[in-house]
């Protein structure tokens, strides 16, 4: 693709040049997947505390009491401390979107989000036989 170009002589056609670099080298792929894995250990956190309160019936924790636990973590697990924080933020307004706690054998999404009704053996409207 040329781009033009007017100047006093006329319009001139100029060739477009596109460099492609690549941004990985050989080390950056293995540092990627180690920072991946710790932002999904920190993730993970988020939603063991989660799970945690609806077990005990416990109000859900919001973006400061998830930070407030996962402070000094980055010491530990190698990634800085706002990257942590974000993670916690993120996974706040995530769970805020969804309205709901996740849980690993949650069917509503994958059938639509209907809910099925069922008879119970003692409802009026049930026959004996």
């Amino acid at each position: 693709m040329a781009t033009k170009c007017i100047t006093m002589a006329g319009e001139v056609k100029l060739p477009l040049k596109t460099f492609r670099f690549r941004v990985k080298d050989k080390t950056s792929g293995t540092k990627l997947d180690a920072a991946a894995r710790e932002v999904n250990l920190v993730w993970n956190h988020c939603n063991g505390a989660q799970r945690h309160a609806v077990k005990h019936n416990k109000r859900w924790p919001g973006k400061a009491e998830l930070q407030a636990s996962t402070r000094g973590a980055s010491a530990l697990i190698g990634i800085p401390a706002q990257t942590i924080q974000e993670v916690c933020d993120e996974y706040v307004d995530r769970r805020r979107g969804d309205g709901r706690p996740s849980s690993a054998g949650d069917e509503g999404a994958a059938s639509g989000g209907c809910p099925s009704r069922t008879r119970r053996a003692g409802s009026p409207d049930r026959q004996a036989a």
